[in-house]
């Protein structure tokens, strides 16, 4: 094609051009639509004998709830009772009449249920047994509001009738118990409803616009232009718009701000892809890394908008439930600094306090923030000046969803290093394999719905790397330091982007290395004297040089430092180690409950090695892989991964249940780069043995399924909710069907490598 002919559009095109085209209408949409939690009809149940009293019991009366606390939105007569009486009972403990049981009911439910002697109950009868009892989980804590219940009987139980008992323990303003009368969801507000399944896909092509697109079209005018660096520029001018809507012109609102200067942006890329097509800006394999990452992002958020969730997660039901068990609150801090521009709120004024409290904000670096400020603004939201607690939906007018999408599309852009730096090391189509190895690794899939900036520091270290490869140290480390305004864990990869600089140059003079390391070093320095000078009066990084000393809560001593040194050491490296011996640890459960054994099972994937690489591919292929670099390359091995492992497990002593989620994150996606540079150097000795480990890489599928799905679908009785059918369903299809198609890709390009070892070994490896 000449240069001046028009250009040919393939499907790669149109799909470029149609995600620009639904980014202009997110913007659309965002200004001109309102979200607000949509209105349910309902019909409630009536009891079985009319003549008995609505409440039987003392403490309880009709609508006794905190006085700021809203009625809920909803069509259809119904009774609220509250725990708040003004001269509190000695014991507060009722029980609803006996009503038929169908399959599946709702009711309202708000107060504290966590409070300590509160509690709410479905007592129901069967035939087999005169009462049987489901707990109403006490994770579920509505405050000031009213959140939806949905109840299903266990599997099998063909329950008759049911009554509600109720019991709370405190009359004080964090202490009382609501709840509503049973009833049935006849419908909802559809139309509410498809605003938010509208925003969705909008903001999602937004995002992807927003930090793809500037990379690309600098690619067009500079056509040397490293595919490594496609989301660089696009996340670094999202954070400068984020930047300039916090500290603007006070005349212009913050959201007009982040909505002209990304309009710009999505203007310019939507003209640019009519005019260039995107066959032009990448060739058909980074077309295809792009798939792979579009589709990555699209399973994150199918993820998190599964209405359904494990027992014991974090922030149940709430707009920023985190999808896990455990105290893990960190999927929430970034939204923090969001609200901080959103509000125009000083960095260490005492709203930001209170936000980010036991830390402060110099603790977090804020590029995650300033990037996705601008699509949250975007969105047809308003940010408040709260934690965001209020009552899930899938796309919450508070603007916590469009965080949430936006990190998941800013984590999985973040993989684009992943093969640019394999294909530095690696033959392209050997390169586009490591990518999907690294890319559907367990972990990094879990990584990228749960919203923290880690993958994004990751990056950013695997940019410095290849920095370094390429002899740039100065720029190498600048990128470290900017990884550290990301996630302080990039400063703990620096001793292994260093080792990677002196084993890769051919000649090693002392002078030249101490010019290298020094090299490093200042441009690591500059930053952290930046945001030291940015913080000035109020740096704080106490709390996590502390960690060096802990003993993971045990009593501090040197033998229990040692100790707990070792458990991280362990349940890091060793399969099953965490399950096996340590499964009891507080660490692995949720903070509300004891979680049951399948809930702590799944905590491997993103605590210990072994299931954040998959656990089959580790003991087919990565286990070789160690054992051959252990000979072959000792020194990569141990100045690249041991030692700078050995660093980070001597400074980690705040938990000992595995290190993986606590910052491996760079560290994993280098080794599993690594294992596959192995891979290609020392094949499988046997194609049997190549097809075995093949099959054991398209078995994460099955793992990544359970991984998402089996702990909440074995909490829970119903694999829909009512209210939230349309979203549920078409989030379990798009889990199913993206995995299938992850697999697959990885399995047929496994496969590839076979064949084309087997078809010409000298040239395949040479």
């Amino acid at each position: 094609m000449g240069h001046n002919d028009p250009p040919r559009f393939t499907a790669p095109d149109r799909l470029a051009l149609a995600i620009c085209i639904a980014a202009l209408l997110f913007l659309i949409a965002g200004g001109s639509l309102q979200i607000r939690r949509p209105t349910l009809d309902i019909s409630a149940l009536q009891p079985v004998d009319p003549r008995e009293p609505a409440l039987q019991g003392t403490g309880f009366a009709p609508n006794a709830v905190y006085y700021s606390t809203p009625p809920p939105p909803h069509r259809g007569s119904l009774a609220f009772y509250g725990s708040l009486l003004s001269s509190p009972a000695p014991a507060a403990s009722v029980y609803s009449p006996w009503y038929p049981a169908p399959p599946r009911f709702a009711l309202y439910i708000s107060g504290y249920l966590n409070t300590p002697g509160n509690s709410l109950f479905i007592e129901y009868t069967t035939p087999a047994s005169p009462i049987e009892s489901l707990q109403i989980p006490p994770e579920l804590v509505p405050g000031e509001s009213w959140w939806v219940r949905e109840v299903a009987f266990p599997r099998g139980s063909k329950p008759l009738r049911f009554r509600i008992h109720a019991a709370a323990a405190s009359t004080s303003s964090q202490g009382w118990l609501g709840f509503s009368g049973p009833f049935l969801i006849q419908q909802t507000d559809h139309w509410a409803t498809a605003k938010q399944l509208l925003m969705i896909p909008l903001l999602l092509s937004a995002a992807f616009a927003a930090f793809l697109a500037p990379g690309l079209f600098l690619r067009a005018r500079w056509p040397n232009l490293g595919f490594i660096w496609i989301p660089v520029p696009g996340i670094l001018l999202s954070a400068l718009l984020g930047l300039l809507a916090w500290f603007g012109p006070h005349a212009i609102k913050p959201r007009w701000i982040a909505r002209a200067g990304l309009a710009i942006v999505l203007v310019t890329a939507c003209y640019a892809f009519t005019r260039i097509p995107l066959s032009r800006l990448a060739c058909p394999l980074e077309r295809r890394v792009l798939l792979i990452v579009l589709l990555l992002a699209c399973l994150g958020v199918a993820k998190s908008t599964y209405s359904l969730g494990p027992a014991g997660e974090l922030y149940a039901a709430r707009i920023s439930r985190t999808l896990e068990p455990g105290g893990r609150a960190d999927s929430r801090i970034s939204y923090h600094g969001v609200q901080l521009i959103a509000l125009r709120a000083a960095p260490h004024s005492p709203l930001a306090m209170n936000f980010y409290y036991p830390w402060d904000f110099s603790s977090r670096g804020p590029i995650a923030s300033l990037a996705v400020a601008p699509l949250v603004l975007s969105s047809s939201v308003q940010v408040e000046q709260a934690f965001p607690d209020g009552p899930w939906q899938p796309f919450d007018s508070r603007g916590f969803a469009a965080f949430r999408i936006s990190m998941i599309v800013l984590a999985a852009c973040a993989l684009i290093p992943v093969f640019g730096l394999a294909a530095y090391l690696l033959p392209r189509d050997w390169a586009f394999f490591a990518f999907l190895v690294a890319a559907t690794a367990p972990f990094i899939v879990h990584e990228v719905y749960f919203t923290w900036p880690k993958l994004l520091s990751a990056a950013l270290v695997l940019l410095a790397a290849y920095l370094a490869l390429r002899e740039n140290y100065f720029w190498a480390g600048l990128l470290i330091g900017l990884g550290y305004l990301a996630h302080p864990s990039a400063l703990l990869w620096l001793p292994a982007v260093a080792a990677l600089a002196f084993l890769s140059r051919p000649r090693r003079s002392l002078p030249r290395t101490a010019w290298q390391m020094a090299a490093l070093a200042l441009g690591t320095a500059l930053w952290l004297l930046l945001w030291r000078y940015l913080n000035r009066g109020h740096f704080a990084q106490d709390f996590f040089l502390s960690y060096v000393s802990m003993t993971a809560g045990r009593t501090p001593s040197l033998p229990n430092w040692l100790l707990s040194r070792l458990d991280s050491a362990l349940n890091t490296l060793l399969p099953f180690n965490l399950f096996l011996f340590h499964r009891d640890t507080g660490e692995i459960s949720s903070i509300y409950r004891s979680s049951p054994p399948l809930i702590r099972f799944f905590f491997q994937y993103w605590n210990t090695l072994p299931f954040a690489v998959g656990i089959l591919f580790f003991f087919s292929y990565f286990l070789r892989a160690f054992w051959l670099a252990l000979k072959r390359t000792f020194a990569y091995l141990s100045l690249v991964f041991a030692v700078p492992l050995a660093i980070f497990i001597v400074y980690w002593g705040m938990s000992s249940a595995g290190l993986a989620r606590e910052g491996l994150h760079a560290w994993i996606l280098g080794l599993l780069i690594a294992t596959i540079a192995i891979w290609r150097k020392f094949p499988p000795a046997s194609q049997t043995l190549w097809r075995f480990c093949n099959w054991a890489l398209a078995f994460r599928g099955v793992e990544i399924l359970l991984m998402l799905l089996l702990p909440t679908l074995a909490s829970n009785p119903m694999l829909v909710q009512t209210q939230f059918a349309v979203t549920d369903i078409a989030s379990l299809i798009s889990m199913l069907a993206i995995v299938a198609f992850l697999a697959l890709c990885l399995f047929r390009s496994a496969e590839q490598m076979r064949i084309t070892s087997a078809a010409g070994p000298k040239h395949a490896f040479s």
